[in-house]
């Protein structure tokens, strides 16, 4: 390549980069202000350990809150706490900003797999040359970048894990072709490579594919025997074992069975036949009203249902192209593989309690990109030259339609991301999509609670109870965790109401649906406390500290337990506990204090706890409390001789 050409090129690849930005800010404008959402709660708003920097190496082993083997993303969502807090719009700049770098490594890899389909000499069809490559690679990363598909992925904040998780994996393919595609091994590029996919993995699970892709590359676009596997194999060797080491850390040793699986292997890869033609018709029509944040998908019965015998036979017959085209058509075979490979942990390997989300199409789509963009280009090439047409109007109408796609594509994702504006518009749109599951309808309720509509959410409630109660052999442990949590909150509303028994029924009934339910026992509990049955109330907050024995807050529950009985010692043992797990629980400060004053006369102990208590505080009348009972102590104190 000659200077000028190299200057053309860099100049290409700068305005490309430029235009990747501005479509993806331009599609993602009105999700900088939409709300935290669903797991954001648990793993960001009410995560005690992303408050302190401190806490990083907690990130990656079991702590009973995130995920041990996503410990980078928990880091990150750590440092963004930092500095700015739960700032909402920080969260969603990074993530964007993440999508928007993953779109520029796609443009870059891109050109690479094109130039496969259009080796140097034969052009990229009329006109071809390079410039022809690089414009076909900038519109692979715009229907990435703007594509609606990827709004699940970018809009909600939790799912940082699978952006962060594909700017390793890109960043780690692009350092190993370049490290492996000349005579011998740039080690140093390798070596980064390497690091690129450590962190990839330790971000999300389905990193753990690219071994397989790089693989897959080698096989066909760099080794001149690509029937002879040995010498890829050796080259992905460190990458299966730098996996291997850091799965059995970050998930044999922190994750159950019961955690991910409510299906038998059999049940769920019969099903993902369904799943993965489903998410080929998304692929080919993404409009905004297909999409759904909780996609009520059924479970095959059998092989042998037509519609499902029709979904396995076409994925067989796909591969099987795929694996014969290997010799003919290396490009197109690599493309098909790349979408097949990538899903596969989520859609046959790996049992899940989700059986269909959009988001797992965000990386594995671009095979589907790649492969339409070439489509495009070649057919209207072909009909071009079919009808005598001049090769700069085939160029122009070749613009015109990929320009058209991407406008398509960026005005439904905007579209999609109005859903996203708050819990409510969120939740209503999947309750109106699935109307026969029961999280959308426990997650509207739980929005309407929050928003003081006690009504609105005693409503959803009650149908998660009802749907429940006709399907009563549910097994997806996230419908059952939400039918019980549902009934939990319902007792709530109908113990507020002072309507006791009605609660504790209901409670009863949360627990007989999910007897792991830690809130159902210590809401039961209390319920128990306010009703005088002491014993019973003991046993509640005793199970639930079995299930939950680090983070339960039971210890208050028994703390007052105690205190009715008349068993002080064990009370204060029990508040010092619930300090441990609640260290801002004003009321057992205030209890404890008290304790220490009046049953263990130790008014230095309990001048502690009150001052403490004091500074969390932010109730006017409990404040004047506070303040009365230290300047008594101090009083008690300046009046006792010495």
């Amino acid at each position: 390549m000659t200077e000028v050409h190299r200057v053309e090129s860099s100049r290409f690849h700068l305005a490309a980069c430029l235009i990747i930005i501005i479509a993806g800010l331009i599609v993602y404008s009105n999700t900088i202000h939409s709300s935290f959402q669903f797991d954001d709660y648990e793993y960001i708003v009410d995560n005690p350990l992303i408050r302190d920097l401190h806490n990083v190496p907690e990130f990656f082993q079991k702590n009973g809150i995130s995920f041990a083997s996503r410990g980078v993303v928990t880091t990150s969502f750590a440092i963004n706490h930092y500095f700015s807090g739960l700032s909402v719009e920080s969260y969603h700049w990074v993530n964007i900003s993440i999508h928007l770098v993953n779109g520029m490594l796609v443009y870059f890899l891109a050109i690479i797999i094109l130039k496969q389909f259009f080796p140097c000499g034969s052009g990229a069809g009329n006109g071809g040359g390079g410039s022809s490559v690089r414009i076909l690679a900038l519109f692979v990363a715009l229907f990435f970048v703007t594509s609606p598909i990827q709004t699940h992925q970018v809009t909600y904040i939790f799912q940082r894990n699978g952006l962060t998780a594909s700017f390793f994996y890109l960043s780690s393919l692009l350092l190993f072709i370049k490290a492996v595609n000349r005579p011998g091994i740039r080690v140093y590029l390798y070596g980064m490579s390497v690091v690129s996919f450590l962190f990839g993995i330790w971000s999300k699970e389905m990193a753990c594919t690219a071994p397989v892709i790089m693989f897959l590359y080698y096989q066909c676009f760099i080794t001149r025997d690509w029937r002879s596997p040995r010498r890829g194999i050796k080259l992905i060797l460190p990458y299966i074992m730098v996996w291997a080491v850091s799965f059995y850390f970050g998930v044999v040793r922190n994750v159950t069975l019961e955690q991910i699986s409510d299906w038998t292997f059999w049940e769920y890869l019969v099903t993902q036949s369904n799943v993965l033609i489903a998410y080929i018709k998304l692929l080919l029509l993404p409009l905004p009203g297909r999409f759904n944040v909780d996609v009520d998908f059924p479970l095959a019965g059998t092989l042998w249902e037509f519609p499902t015998l029709l979904s396995a036979v076409s994925i067989v017959a796909i591969l099987i192209t795929a694996v014969l085209y290997l010799e003919r058509a290396r490009p197109m075979a690599f493309c098909i593989l790349w979408f097949f490979v990538i899903l596969a942990p989520t859609s046959g390997l790996v049992p899940v309690m989700d059986i269909m989300v959009s988001y797992r199409l965000y990386l594995p789509g671009l095979g589907f990109y790649l492969l339409m963009v070439v489509g495009i280009h070649k057919a209207l090439c072909y009909a071009g030259e079919k009808n005598g047409l001049e090769p700069k109007l085939i160029r122009l109408v070749e613009l015109a339609v990929f320009i058209t796609i991407v406008l398509f594509y960026g005005v439904s994702a905007h579209e999609r991301n109005k859903v996203w504006q708050t819990e409510i518009t969120l939740w209503t749109d999947a309750v109106q999509k699935s109307p026969d599951k029961i999280r959308p309808h426990f997650n509207l309720g739980r929005c309407y609670q929050k928003e003081g509509q006690t009504m609105k959410a005693w409503k959803q409630y009650f149908i998660c109870k009802t749907i429940h109660a006709k399907m009563p052999e549910i097994r997806n442990g996230n419908e059952l965790r939400c039918a019980s949590a549902a009934c939990n909150n319902l007792a709530m509303i109908y113990f507020d109401a002072g309507l006791h028994d009605t609660a504790v029924t209901i409670l009863k009934e949360a627990i007989r649906i999910y007897p792991k339910s830690t809130k159902a026992h210590r809401n039961l509990g209390d319920a128990y406390v306010y009703t005088g049955r002491l014993d019973e109330a003991e046993a509640e907050y005793k199970l639930d500290i079995r299930l939950d024995p680090r983070h339960s807050r039971s210890y208050s529950g028994l703390g007052v337990v105690y205190e009715n009985k008349g068993m002080l010692n064990e009370a204060v043992d029990a508040y010092t506990k619930a300090l441990k797990t609640e260290s801002d629980n004003t009321e057992v400060r205030i209890r404890l204090g008290e304790l220490w004053l009046n049953h263990k006369r130790n008014p230095g102990k309990a001048m502690r706890h009150l001052q403490e208590a004091l500074t969390q505080s932010t109730n006017t009348e409990e404040r004047k409390e506070i303040l009365g009972m230290i300047v008594s102590i101090r009083d008690t104190r300046s009046n006792t001789p010495p």
